[in-house]
C-alpha cells in the first residue's frame, strides 16, 4: 500500500518535504472516499504512519516541513473508534500548530476547537491535563492573547478557551525555560535610558536581561542555511495586522523589524562581563613542558570566570552560539566566538598539567561509586595529562553547560555550531605550538574533561541530545590524533551502544 512505502520514505529519507506534500495530497483525495474505512488494515497503516510523521518531526529541520506534517495527521480520514487510539498524537499535533505561525496557529485553534466539540471531552482529559502538554497549552494561549494583533486568530483562540470550559483549571501564564539563577549577586545591573526621557534611567537586573534577550533568540532564530521562503523570517514571529496594511511589501518590513529587535537583543547579550575579559599572557609557560598541579596554584592566578557568575555566563555563551547560527548574527557572533575560543585556548595551556591525584577523573558528586560504576562503566584511566581547574573557576562548567544546551534538542545547525567552535579551538591550539604532538600533550585533559561532563549530562537529556553528541565524537576524532581514540575507546563504544539501545526503544512502534 502506498502508505507503507511513504512511512518508509520517512524515516530513511532526508529530504522528506516531497513525500510529506505526496501524504497531504493522498489525506485530501481519501476525504472523498466514503468507503476508506473498510480498507484492510488501514488504520492500522495509518496509525503507523501518525507515530512516524511525530517521531519524525523532531528530526526535520524545515520549519515549513514541520507544520506541514502536523496538518498531515490531522487530514486523513479515520473512524470515532480508531481516532481513540491516535488521542496523543491528535493532541500533539495541535499543540505544535498553536506553537507555530500566525496562519498555522488560527487553523490550529480552529481545529482544536472541534474535536473538542465533537467528542466527549472526558476522553482528551487523561491527555490535556499531563503537566508537560498543560503547559504548553498554557503558554500558546497566553502568547497568543497577551501578543497577537490578529482578529481572526484571538477570535478562534477565545473560541478555544471557551470550549475547555475551565477543564484545565490553570491560571493563563507564560514561563520562561532558559534556567538562570534570579539572585542578584554584587552590583551586576544594566542601566537604560530613553530618547524621550533622556535625563532620567532605569536599572534592570543584568541576568534577567540577558535570559529574556536569549529566549527572544532563540525564539525567533533563523538559521543560515534555512531558505523556506524568499525573505527568510523566523517560524515564531508574530505579525501584526497594522503591520501588514501598513506596507506592499509587507514580509520585508517584519524582516527588518525582526533584524533590528534581534541585533538589539544580541548587543545585550555582549554586555556580561565574560566578553570584557582578558586571559593573562603566557608569560613564563613552556608550552613543550607540563608542570604540576602545586605549579599552577602557586600563579595566584584570578578566576576568568567566578563560580558566583557561572550562570550569567553559560547563558551568555549560550546566546552567543544561537547568535553563530542566525543569518542576522552570525558575522558578529563569529567575531565573538573567536575572542572566547582564544581566551579558552590560553587557560587550557595555563592549566594541562601532569596528571597527579589532585585531578579528579570524574566530574561528578551526586553518583554513589556503585551506581556511577553501572552507568559509565569503569573509571577513565589516567593518560598522565590531565586539565587542573581551580575550584573558584567556572570557565569550563560555564562552558559544557552552555554546549549542553545547545545540544539538547538536537538540531543540525546546533551540531554544526558545535563542530566548528572544536575545530577552531584545535587549529588555535595548533597555530600557538607549532607541533601536533604537543598540541594533542596540551589539549588531551581538556577533551577528556569535555567527553567526561558530556557523558553525565546524557544520563538527564533526551535521546536527541545523545544523537548529536555522538556527531560531535564522530567529528572530534576526524582531527584528533588516534592516541586520544585509543585512550577513550572504551567509554565511547560504551556511550555508543548506550544511545543505540535508546534511539531503538524511541523507535519501537507504540
Amino acid at each position: 500500500m502506498l502508505l507503507d512505502s511513504l512511512t518508509c520514505c520517512l524515516v530513511i529519507k532526508k529530504n522528506r518535504q516531497n513525500y510529506v506534500d505526496m501524504l497531504m495530497s493522498l489525506a485530501i483525495g481519501l476525504q472523498r472516499i466514503s468507503e476508506v474505512l473498510l480498507y484492510q488494515d488501514y488504520e492500522v497503516k495509518l496509525k503507523t504512519l501518525i507515530q512516524c510523521l511525530i517521531n519524525v518531526h523532531e528530526i526535520e529541520s524545515d520549519p515549513l516541513t514541520r507544520i506541514k506534517m502536523n496538518i498531515v495527521i490531522l487530514k486523513f480520514p479515520i473512524s470515532p473508534i480508531g481516532g481513540l487510539g491516535c488521542v496523543k498524537e491528535y493532541v500533539e499535533a495541535l499543540l505544535r500548530l498553536l506553537e507555530s505561525w500566525t496562519m498555522y496557529q488560527v487553523y490550529g485553534a480552529e481545529l482544536f476547537t472541534s474535536l473538542i466539540r465533537h467528542i466527549d471531552i472526558e476522553l482528551l482529559l487523561p491527555v490535556l491535563v499531563l503537566p508537560v502538554n498543560c503547559q504548553r497549552l498554557n503558554n500558546a494561549i497566553t502568547s497568543i492573547l497577551s501578543e497577537s494583533q490578529d482578529e481572526t486568530l484571538i477570535e478562534a483562540t477565545l473560541e478555544l478557551v471557551s470550549s475547555l470550559r475551565g477543564v484545565l483549571n490553570v491560571e493563563l501564564n507564560a514561563d520562561v525555560n532558559i534556567p538562570i539563577s534570579r539572585r542578584m549577586v554584587g552590583d551586576l545591573s544594566l542601566s537604560l535610558s530613553f530618547k524621550e526621557d533622556p535625563d532620567h534611567s532605569l536599572t534592570i537586573p543584568i541576568d534577567v536581561t540577558i535570559q529574556e534577550s536569549v529566549y527572544f533568540l532563540a525564539a525567533n532564530l533563523i538559521s543560515k542555511d534555512y531558505k523556506p521562503i524568499p525573505v527568510k523570517i523566523a517560524p515564531s514571529y508574530i505579525f501584526t495586522k497594522g503591520s501588514l496594511e501598513m506596507t506592499g511589501k509587507s514580509w520585508s518590513f517584519a524582516r527588518n523589524l525582526l533584524k533590528e529587535r534581534k541585533i538589539d537583543a544580541y548587543k545585550i547579550i555582549q554586555y556580561s562581563e565574560i566578553f570584557e575579559i582578558t586571559p593573562e599572557p603566557l608569560f613564563g609557560v613552556d608550552l613543550h613542558m607540563l608542570p604540576t598541579s602545586d605549579e599552577i596554584l602557586n600563579c595566584c592566578q584570578k578566576p576568568i570566570i567566578s563560580q558566583e557568575k557561572l550562570r550569567i555566563s553559560a547563558c551568555t555563551l549560550f546566546g552567543t552560539m544561537l547568535g553563530y547560527m542566525d543569518v542576522d548574527l552570525h558575522n558578529d557572533a563569529v567575531e565573538t566566538i573567536n575572542r572566547f575560543c582564544d581566551t579558552l585556548v590560553l587557560f587550557v595551556m595555563q592549566h594541562t598539567v601532569q596528571q597527579s591525584t589532585d585531578i579528579p577523573v570524574s566530574l561528578d558528586t551526586v553518583y554513589s561509586p556503585e551506581l556511577k560504576n553501572s552507568l559509565f562503566g569503569p573509571p577513565l584511566h589516567p593518560s598522565g595529562i590531565g586539565l587542573f581547574i581551580p575550584k573558584e573557576e567556572a570557565i569550563f562548567s560555564a562552558f559544557s553547560d552552555a554546549i549542553a544546551a545547545l545540544l539538547s534538542d538536537g538540531k543540525e545547525e546546533c551540531c554544526s555550531c558545535v563542530k566548528y567552535f572544536f575545530n577552531l579551538f584545535w587549529t588555535k591550539s595548533l597555530e600557538l605550538i607549532h607541533d601536533p604532538f604537543w598540541t594533542y600533550c596540551r589539549c588531551s585533559g581538556f577533551f577528556d574533561q569535555f567527553f567526561l561532563a558530556m557523558t553525565h549530562y546524557a544520563f538527564t537529556e533526551s535521546w536527541r541530545f545523545r544523537l548529536a553528541l555522538c556527531d560531535v565524537y564522530e567529528d572530534i576524532t576526524s582531527y584528533l590524533p588516534a592516541v586520544w581514540s585509543e585512550h577513550m575507546i572504551s567509554m565511547l563504544v560504551r556511550f555508543v551502544f548506550s544511545t543505540t539501545k535508546v534511539r531503538e526503544w524511541i523507535e519501537l512502534p507504540l
